[in-house]
């Protein structure tokens, strides 16, 4: 036994972790209002909630509208990101703001157009995927007449002995 006072326990509830955050309608208006990256990290550090909220949120039949409200903000980011891709794809060109100071410490506002090139690479990415009849690398070739199913046959047994 120790010397001194002793101890005893007192059986004391507590809550382990934080608050449940419960759905309010508010937050349809948090998500229409919401501009980021729409993943569901980014989501949930903007609403206040863990994952798991987040997911029974979106999974919940009731909550129908916060699943609309998310793909809709998921669609306004995927549209910021087409739109960028398709400036980089055409060109575009920046307006450029700077202050100058000079010997006297006078300052001077100076604005200037910087043209942006398009980019070949990204042109080409956005034809491959908008235009894929035209532009996919992998071609369809329709076989017709009298040799076409003995071609197909061969074709068939040769894909089958690569593997």
């Amino acid at each position: 036994m120790t010397k001194g006072k002793q101890h005893t326990r007192k059986s004391v509830e507590r809550k382990i972790g934080r608050p449940s955050r419960e759905w309010t309608p508010e937050v349809l208006d948090m998500m229409e209002q919401y501009t980021g990256e729409a993943t569901v990290t980014d989501i949930c550090r903007y609403l206040g909630i863990s994952s798991l909220h987040f997911y029974r949120w979106f999974k919940k039949e009731e909550n129908k509208p916060f699943y609309d409200a998310v793909m809709r903000a998921r669609d306004r980011a995927d549209d910021d990101i087409v739109g960028g891709f398709y400036r980089r794809a055409k060109g575009y060109t920046l307006e450029l703001n700077e202050q100058k100071v000079d010997k006297e410490g006078c300052i001077h506002d100076t604005t200037k157009e910087v043209h942006v090139q398009p980019d070949a690479g990204a042109a080409l990415n956005w034809l491959k995927n908008r235009r894929r009849d035209e532009w996919s690398d992998t071609k369809k070739l329709e076989l017709k007449g009298d040799h076409a199913e003995l071609v197909e046959r061969l074709v068939k047994q040769r894909e089958q002995g690569s593997d």
